[in-house]
């Protein structure tokens, strides 16, 4: 007999009752007491509150008291050997914030995944119950998740396969999963089952089985029903469980609303002018217009943003007055005016009597148009360098206040402003310089990468005088070998570097004692570094060596063999080859020399004085490309010379006469060409941040101190509709059959084997013209004003 059945009580219900509910607050307290311990955030009466909401009854919190008495880190170990109800008791814990270790699957050791299955050791996610549950198909024979299971033959109809969970079936009669009765299906070759339709009588996947049998989709016709926008009885593009019955016509509108002001229908928007109420087009315009008023500045009708002195000022003269200063009739001094006297001249703010438009600077005093509020562009500016170059101590570093104060006093502070606000370039390269707190020096730049916003920063700084002047153009060639270099063989590498070292780049570092390195000579010597990698890396495509290659094998190099060894991209490692023999790193061998290509056919006469006339009075056009093709066109000067032409260039003497100074000789200019030569000199601005105003060139270009060289070329491409080397071609053709080879080669400062060329091709005597006189001569042919 059990101690129970010996109690004086044991045989009446209420006994057992008391005696499990006795239980049960004992698992309780024990678990709400386990639990605080090993949640140190979690007192006991909520962890008792916690565990009595997850167990959903006495028979969870018993298992869950067996298995936490059991096992007392499972809270801290993250095995999943366990019950569903500590699986919930993680997931309320995790949930509520408390730092609980999450439970890991027992197949590939990850946590925080929902452990739905269950099996001996633990507990799987999804991936690895679906990978436990992978049988071979009986049909395609790949292990895949089985989806289906076919009695009997695996190759019988899909109608006698069914769908089946993994698992066997419990009971005598069930299949096992591995009884030779039963063959697995994968869901991809699965078909799902058909049946004979009643209405058309063939055999389809059923939608639908009532009482007289199947009915396929096709044949399924759902009662009609009333629309409930139309009120049409039809049948319903809708379900009848949808919120709203709307048939086919009305159902492009179901997100339609009314118009607040009109009424109507339709899908109309939020409108934020009239307090966020969705309003049609109609009523919207009709509101914008009611709201418009003729603006007293371009006596417009639009919308008003304010109202001066002077009357209502509409929105695009309202920027344009605030951003151009006018000078004040009664003050005299440079202000915003907002106001008019009798005589209609503009008034400041002061003298129009109004205090109420105030639009100066808070902090320096200066007036303007404001994207902020009380600062004006320019101490917007000035905070925003600060903030990019000062360092922890909140300074700005001795190295960079020249550059810091060239950025504030720039004249156009909005153009700094674009190129430093966040996200830029130039802002995340500043910040990373600040961020290093190392001295910027070129070597420093040159290990990051080499962009195009490095190189505007660059020379700014060179500019400003942070760092020192060099070729630029020439120093940018070594970081850049180095990424080309980057991957290939240390022997193909080491060998190159010799050659671009100590032959291409040595020479160019010697020429530019007498002349600078031009973009031109850079790309010529970058042609030549790709082309010989590409000729070392087909010679290893081929499995030869430099000393073994021979004429015969090397032939193709001047064919069209492979497509690395093209003539045109491989005839500029000619001089790398003559090179390697030099050295004795190669044989006799060669590239052919490339046929001589025939200079392009100039253009006529009458189309150069057509395009030159074009030039000198069209006034439509920008007047940088006026100045430029004016000087291609007369005298045949190539776009990378004229952009090395200064201001003290051009000269003008006593009687009037003007000059072009080239290197060695002054060139004589029409005065058509010279008065486009001043204007260019006088109001010609570049696209620099820095000194826009400020500059010595005759063309300016993008970069400080630097002029304009492929922004001029293709502003000549887009504007002038001539090829401007046959332009070219045609200007030095015509000068060669009036001057001397001598005398031309002087004049445009072009070597005399050229000069001699162009003489050959104009084919002229020159008898007449060593007899002429010696005096100076009016050129009328050079006039073409």
């Amino acid at each position: 007999m059990t101690a129970a059945a010996s109690h004086p009580d044991a045989a009446t219900p209420s006994y057992g009752v008391a005696l499990r509910a006795k239980i049960a607050a004992d698992n309780l307290a024990d678990l709400g007491a386990w639990i605080a311990a090993a949640v140190p955030e979690l007192d006991e009466p909520a962890a008792a509150t916690l565990v009595e909401f997850i167990s959903h009854g006495r028979r969870g919190l018993a298992m869950l008291h067996r298995h936490l008495g059991t096992h007392p880190d499972a809270l801290t170990s993250g095995e999943s050997d366990c019950p569903t109800v500590f699986l919930r008791l993680v997931r309320s814990l995790a949930r509520q914030g408390y730092s609980v270790t999450p439970l890991r699957c027992h197949g590939c050791g990850r946590g925080g995944l929902t452990l739905s299955c269950h099996i001996p050791g633990g507990r799987l996610c999804g991936t690895c119950a679906s990978s436990c549950r992978a049988r071979p198909c009986s049909r395609c024979g790949r292990v895949r998740t089985v989806h289906a299971r076919a009695d009997g033959n695996p190759s019988a109809s899909p109608a006698t396969a069914t769908i089946r969970p993994p698992a066997p079936a419990a009971g005598p009669a069930a299949t096992s999963r591995g009884s030779p009765r039963t063959h697995s299906i994968c869901r991809r070759c699965y078909q799902p089952p058909t049946r004979i339709c009643i209405h058309c009588g063939q055999n389809k996947r059923p939608r639908v089985r009532t009482g007289d049998g199947p009915i396929c989709a096709a044949c399924l016709t759902h009662p009609p029903r009333r629309c409930q926008r139309c009120g049409t009885i039809t049948k319903l593009a809708t379900r009848s469980d949808a919120r709203v019955d709307l048939c086919h016509a009305c159902l492009p509108t179901r997100n339609h609303t009314e118009c607040h002001l009109c009424g109507q229908l339709g899908p109309w928007r939020i409108s934020t002018r009239l307090d966020g109420k969705k309003t049609c087009p109609d009523c919207l315009r009709a509101t914008f217009i009611a709201q418009q008023q003729e603006c007293a500045l371009c006596h417009q009708s639009r919308r008003i943003i304010t109202t001066w002195p002077l009357g209502p000022v509409c929105g695009t003269c309202y920027k344009r007055t605030r951003t151009h200063r006018g000078t004040c009739t009664h003050c005299s001094t440079a202000e915003i005016l907002l106001g008019r006297d009798t005589t209609g001249a503009g008034l400041c703010a002061t003298c129009s009597g109004t205090t109420r438009h105030d639009y100066r600077c808070t902090r320096c005093g200066d007036t303007g148009f404001f994207l902020t509020a009380g600062l004006c562009t320019r101490c917007q500016t000035g905070d925003r360098v600060h903030e990019l170059l000062a360092d922890n101590n909140n300074h700005i570093p001795a190295q960079l206040e020249p550059f810091a104060q060239a950025l504030r006093t720039a004249d156009s502070p909005e153009a700094v402003r674009q190129w430093l606000r966040p996200g830029q370039p130039a802002a995340t390269l500043l910040n990373h310089l600040t961020t290093l707190g190392e001295p910027i020096s070129h070597d420093l730049l040159d290990t990051l990468g080499q962009t195009l916003a490095l190189q505007r920063l660059r020379q700014t700084l060179i500019h400003t005088r942070v760092l020192p002047d060099r070729a630029d153009y020439l120093e940018r060639l070594v970081p850049w070998l180095e990424d080309q270099l980057h991957g290939h063989p240390p022997d193909r590498a080491h060998l190159l570097r010799t050659y671009t070292h100590w032959t291409l780049l040595r020479r160019a570092r010697q020429r530019t004692r007498i002349r600078p390195f031009t973009p031109s000579a850079g790309n010529w010597l970058r042609t030549r570094v790709r082309a010989t990698l590409n000729f070392l890396t087909w010679l290893d495509q081929q499995h030869l060596t430099l000393p073994t290659v021979t004429q015969t094998r090397d032939r193709p190099l001047a064919d069209s063999d492979p497509p690395p060894t093209h003539t045109d991209a491989t005839y500029a490692a000619r001089e790398f080859l003559y090179w390697a023999r030099q050295h004795h790193l190669a044989g006799d061998v060669t590239i052919p020399k490339k046929p001589h290509h025939n200079t392009l056919a100039p253009i006529t006469e009458d189309d150069r004085w057509t395009q030159l006339r074009h030039c000198l009075h069209e006034q439509a056009l920008p007047i940088n490309v006026r100045a430029a093709g004016a000087l291609v066109l007369l005298f045949g000067l190539p776009v990378s010379r004229i952009t090395t032409l200064q201001h003290r260039d051009i000269h003008t003497d006593r009687d009037g006469t003007n000059w072009l100074q080239m290197t060695h000789h002054r060139l004589l200019l029409p005065a058509a060409v010279a008065a486009l030569l001043r204007d260019q000199r006088d109001h010609g601005t570049g696209a620099a941040t820095l000194d826009r105003d400020q500059h010595q060139w005759l063309f300016p270009g993008g970069l400080p101190g630097r002029p304009a060289r492929d922004g001029l070329y293709r502003a000549l491409r887009a504007h002038l509709p001539v090829h401007l080397r046959r332009a070219r071609s045609a200007a030095l053709a015509a000068l060669a059959a009036d001057i001397p080879a001598a005398v031309l080669a002087q004049l445009l400062d072009i070597n005399i084997s050229t000069a001699i060329a162009w003489a050959n091709y104009a084919q002229h005597d020159w008898s007449a013209y060593l007899a002429a006189p010696t005096h100076h001569t009016s050129h009328g042919k050079l006039d073409p004003s």
